[in-house]
């Protein structure tokens, strides 16, 4: 075979095997399982960011909806809100202005005052029963109304009265001194006291009933004044208490401090 064509035979093996080759290598190519890229840093910082921003807008959403309690239910047509910071700091609730109305619309229907910014916490069941808790762990202060089951106004106060009298240690004021108060359709009976020896616990107490339903309103606190003729800053409170009552019998508005040491108005 002469020397021209043995190169062209090699020269067209050559091609064939290079075609075999490059097939190969696109078939392989092709049909290879593709691998996700990792995530790079700045992506995963940018979701861990994300994520804690949800955390904290939570977290502050959380604590503002706490820090103010607001309450209200089917019974009454006023909200109550007490701030749970709040401290029971009588000198921040001696005048007229930082006291608010409820008016209850359950049985029989009444109304009463609180201080905005003395109690951290309320509770109020469907029945239309207010607690307000101070964070001393004693101060509370108590509204209800309930349906009467004695028959008359009197003999309801009267029962009630001498139930609730075996709470008090001491009394300083009572009214009436004997029996009760009937006025219009209501009767009523009024106590000031102690709840224990020592004269640190002290409670307010308005019972009252027109027959058919009966009211109850308890304060209860640490004394400021241990004396039988208090004039401290949570006897003012008491006060305006009962003024803002609409079953207490009172026909006067809530008083300042000032006004109540001089017994004015």
């Amino acid at each position: 075979m002469r020397q021209k064509e043995k190169k062209i035979i090699l020269g067209l093996s050559i091609a064939v095997a290079l075609s075999i080759i490059l097939n190969i290598v696109c078939y392989v190519s092709a049909n290879k399982e593709q691998t996700p890229s990792a995530p790079t840093v700045d992506n995963v910082t940018t979701e861990n960011t994300a994520a804690e921003e949800e955390k904290t807008t939570a977290a502050k959403k959380t604590t503002s909806e706490s820090a103010t309690e607001r309450k209200n239910n089917d019974n009454t047509n006023s909200k109550i809100a007490v701030d749970a910071n709040s401290t029971n700091d009588y000198s921040k609730c001696l005048n007229t202005q930082l006291y608010k109305k409820v008016t209850c619309n359950t049985s029989g229907g009444y109304s009463f005052v609180y201080p905005k910014n003395f109690f951290n916490r309320v509770d109020i069941n469907k029945d239309g029963k207010y607690v307000f808790s101070a964070d001393d762990g004693v101060t509370e202060y108590t509204v209800f109304s309930q349906k009467a089951t004695a028959g008359s106004a009197q003999q309801e106060v009267k029962n009630l009265a001498e139930d609730y009298k075996d709470e008090f240690s001491h009394f300083y004021f009572k009214f009436p001194t004997e029996g009760v108060k009937k006025s219009g359709a209501f009767c009523r009976k009024i106590y000031g006291g102690h709840l224990n020896s020592d004269k640190t616990i002290g409670q307010y107490m308005i019972i009252a009933s027109n027959g058919t339903y009966d009211y109850i309103l308890k304060f209860k606190y640490k004394a400021d004044d241990k004396s039988n003729n208090p004039k401290g800053q949570a006897d003012y409170m008491a006060d305006c208490f009962y003024r803002g009552a609409s079953f207490s019998g009172s026909t006067k508005e809530i008083r300042t401090y000032n006004e109540f040491l001089s017994d004015e108005s």
